[in-house]
């Protein structure tokens, strides 16, 4: 799994926290599509989920926000 070592030198050289972890930026993703209003089914499917119901539980609340 190279990509880790080099996901790893990234954040350093960008200083960010040693805690921040490639899985992250799944979390950026959907929190921005679901912000850009993005329809759910549409973020279940990017995420490869079948589904909404993963998508709505974590997301959900931004929907209200936004």
């Amino acid at each position: 799994m190279q990509y880790k070592a080099q996901f790893k030198q990234a954040t350093q050289r960008a200083g960010l926290p040693r805690e921040f972890v490639f899985h992250g930026l799944r979390h950026t993703y959907a929190s921005q599509l679901v912000a850009a209003g993005v329809m759910l089914e549409i973020v279940a499917r990017q995420l490869g989920h079948s589904n909404t119901t993963t998508v709505s539980r974590f997301y959900g609340q931004l929907t209200e926000q936004f």
